[in-house]
């Protein structure tokens, strides 16, 4: 473990609920110098806090729901014949070692990390990673919503 939520990994899941033990929960508005701003409730109030106190609240890959894998095979081939949620739930899974072009995998990162979908309605955000840390759930720099574990 060892690992504590920072500026880059916040930016990166910009949008996302995030967990204070102070302030609750709220979602990233902004970041600034170690720092970083949580909106609470639709329209404020807006909170500052240390950055290195907040862990982010995403949902394992191994939890992607029908929808969000279907989603994901849509991307990829957009053929309605390949719309199984199982082909989708196992590139999610093994999407760093799954073989993709640089733009698919980019826009399925950003799909997953995403807070809404197209329509707009709100949906789980996935837990990525980020550059070598595999799962930030299992490094404790985020916690798992599908548990319950909220600070």
């Amino acid at each position: 473990m060892g690992h504590k939520l920072d500026d880059r990994i916040a930016a990166t899941y910009y949008g996302c609920k995030i967990s204070h033990p102070t302030y609750g929960i709220g979602v990233i508005c902004g970041i600034l110098h170690r720092n970083i701003y949580l909106l609470k409730g639709q329209h404020g109030p807006v909170e500052g806090c240390d950055i290195d106190k907040c862990q982010l609240m995403l949902t394992p890959l191994s939890k992607i729901t029908d929808e969000d894998a279907s989603k994901i095979i849509h991307i990829i081939w957009n053929n309605s014949t390949f719309h199984r949620p199982t082909n989708g739930k196992y590139i999610a899974e093994n999407l760093r070692t799954v073989d993709l072009p640089i733009k698919v995998g980019q826009i399925i990162a950003e799909y997953l990390r995403s807070p809404f979908r197209a329509d707009g309605t709100s949906k789980p955000v996935y837990d990525l990673g980020f550059g070598p840390i595999e799962s930030l759930i299992e490094a404790g720099i985020a916690i798992d919503v599908t548990n319950g574990e909220l600070v």
